[in-house]
């Protein structure tokens, strides 16, 4: 029986070989989706991290494949039919009397103003919520719009009517 043996590559060649970037190469690897060693290397013999070519590859193939429908999809995530997040916010935004929510840049940190806008909410209302601790946000301390709210947040945030 012959022993077969893994290829194990450098954190910037395996990095470069599934197109993302090292430190999205960390975080696989700290979540347990790659293997990690550390390893002499070979021509300095210091101590180098080397990740598993196998599991590079698996990353790869799964990235490749195409996403299911949006049909499908929505009746996976959402198979007891319950009211989407942005559904509740403009429900919210409803009884503050504001208009339907606008289109706000994709960005991933928030301002109040912009968090406003993406929700259809008053301005003070969200700070409000975030000093009541409904809405997660941390303090960038700038003197001018210093809470930065996390967009996912504000998508995931249902109020209790």
């Amino acid at each position: 029986m012959a022993k077969t043996t893994e290829e194990w590559l450098r954190k910037e060649e395996a990095a470069a070989r599934i197109g993302i970037s090292v430190r999205t190469l960390l975080v696989y690897a700290a979540d347990g989706r790659v293997r990690r060693e550390v390893r002499s290397a070979e021509d300095t013999f210091q101590k180098v991290a080397m990740f598993s070519a196998a599991d590079l590859d698996r990353i790869a193939k799964e990235r490749e494949e195409p996403a299911p429908a949006s049909k499908e999809l929505a009746r996976v995530n959402n198979p007891h039919g319950l009211v989407p997040p942005s559904a509740s916010l403009a429900r919210l935004a409803a009884l503050f009397g504001q208009p339907a929510a606008a289109a706000v840049p994709e960005a991933p940190w928030l301002t109040p103003a912009q968090a406003a806008q993406r929700s259809g909410l008053p301005e003070r209302a969200i700070l409000v919520l975030i000093r009541e601790g409904h809405l997660a946000a941390f303090d960038s301390h700038i003197r001018r719009d210093r809470w930065r709210i996390h967009r996912e947040d504000l998508d995931a945030f249902r109020p209790k009517l």
